[in-house]
């Protein structure tokens, strides 16, 4: 605008700065939108690996991945989430805390890795030397993990959520880019091939996540004895809920990796893989509740937070899982392709599973967020009491679809046990907090 009859044109005003609650809800939208990059990255790369390896290879392909997976993931015993959460407290202190937790997994690691080494021709003995071979060579996702997954999980607690949520990008997009050029210039590949490359790929990321992170980061990354206690004290309830968290959505696939054959493993994966389509949008609110909630000085604002978050996930959950239901029986044979026809059926009760399952994210990372990762653990304890058995019943009787009942089962009473828990910490009178926070907490909703 410009000015008129010789008057200046005033100055625009400033912007108000944002309040706590629009910051919560635009870091929800933010990690929302890159979970929907996420999710439908991994459709493409879910496409992809079937179409380019068929039910056998996509079996075999799982096989090699599931047991490492799961391996590098207890290797961490708990020190992302730890890293998180007392980084949220004291950012100022973030730098030790970081080097503090990536000295406890570089101890870790090396007795995961030794003892996985030695297990893995046990558990995948239904498979082939070849592929027994490669779960051994993926084990060196523990690595990858402790110098890619831990130092990345600190961005959240520094409120560096773009950074965050960028980096989250780069490993789908990565797997993407690598199945694509194998789709386009390779004459035929194998699972053992694919598997390593993505590790390859993986590997690449830590250079630039490691860059960015030191940016962040203020102060040395020296690790001091004290605060490698503390993390293992929050730490290790929280690695023990995530065995029997993990054992819970992966149990049925880890037992069908050892015992079934790879065509039907590769049915359930892509049953799996479809019911985990509305993830993203489910699964946004939970990582920036979790730090959001521990930054927060009093209690009475985490439980108001809580109160009013968790009424309205339950209902777009609600919605998400009715039309995916509906579009379950002609969406997986036109997309995955006629092979795949088996795995419509599990689909169904997997959906209904991952409404639960995706429900109980939330559910926990509110309970992190509170200082309670041991009301987590005892919630994952007990729907493994159920995993186990019903999967013993059902999976002989009943093949994948035995499988999918029990997931269904075990999430369903997770999120009891969980909502248990968060109704007795709402109903609780309010507490001081007994570790430092800074005061940037504030009611966000």
């Amino acid at each position: 605008m410009t000015a008129v009859s010789g008057q200046a044109a005033s100055p625009p005003k400033p912007r108000p700065p944002a309040t706590p609650a629009r910051r919560f809800w635009g870091n929800v939208g933010l990690t929302l939108l890159a979970n929907l990059v996420i999710g439908a990255t991994g459709v493409a790369t879910g496409l992809l690996a079937a179409h380019l390896l068929g039910p056998q290879g996509r079996g075999e392909l799982a096989a090699i991945q599931s047991w490492p997976f799961l391996i590098a993931q207890l290797a961490m015993v708990g020190m992302p989430e730890a890293i998180v959460y007392f980084s949220s407290r004291s950012p100022g202190r973030a730098g030790s805390y970081l080097g503090s937790g990536i000295l406890v997994i570089g101890i870790s690691g090396a007795v995961f890795g030794v003892t996985g080494w030695w297990l893995m021709p046990r558990l995948l003995h239904a498979h082939s030397p070849i592929v027994i071979g490669a779960a051994r060579f993926s084990l060196s996702l523990i690595v990858i993990y402790a110098l890619v997954g831990a130092p990345h999980q600190v961005l959240r607690s520094l409120d560096a959520w773009r950074a965050w949520n960028l980096f989250r990008l780069l490993p789908g997009c990565t797997w993407l880019t690598t199945l694509a050029g194998v789709a386009l210039f390779a004459r035929g590949t194998s699972a053992v091939a694919l598997s390593q490359l993505f590790l390859l790929g993986q590997a690449l990321l830590a250079v630039p996540i490691l860059c960015v992170v030191r940016r962040h980061v203020s102060g040395p990354c020296r690790p001091r004895p004290n605060d490698a206690r503390a993390l293992l004290r929050y730490g290790l309830p929280t690695v023990l809920s995530a065995l029997p968290n993990t054992l819970n959505l992966r149990l049925d696939q880890l037992i069908m990796a050892t015992f079934l054959d790879a065509r039907t493993l590769g049915y359930y994966v892509v049953a799996v893989t479809w019911s985990s389509l509305a993830s993203p949008v489910i699964g946004a609110i939970g990582p920036v509740l979790f730090p959001s909630l521990g930054a927060m000085p009093e209690p009475r604002e985490q439980h108001r937070t809580l109160a009013r978050i968790l009424p309205r996930l339950a209902s777009v959950i609600a919605l998400l899982t009715l039309a995916l239901f509906v579009a379950t029986p002609v969406a997986i044979p036109l997309l995955y392709g006629a092979d795949f026809r088996p795995a419509s059926a599990p689909a169904l009760v997997l959906v209904l599973g991952s409404a639960f399952s995706g429900f109980n994210l939330t559910l926990q990372a509110g309970l992190q967020g509170l200082g309670r990762p041991r009301d987590v653990l005892m919630a994952e304890l007990s729907g493994l009491t159920v995993t186990v058995p019903a999967l013993a019943l059902l999976l002989p009787a009943y093949g994948i679809m035995g499988a999918a009942v029990a997931s269904l089962a075990a999430y369903s009473v997770t999120t009891t046990f969980l909502l248990l828990k968060v109704r007795k910490q709402l109903r609780a009178p309010a507490r001081s907090l007994s570790l430092p926070v800074t005061p940037a907490g504030r009611e966000l909703v």
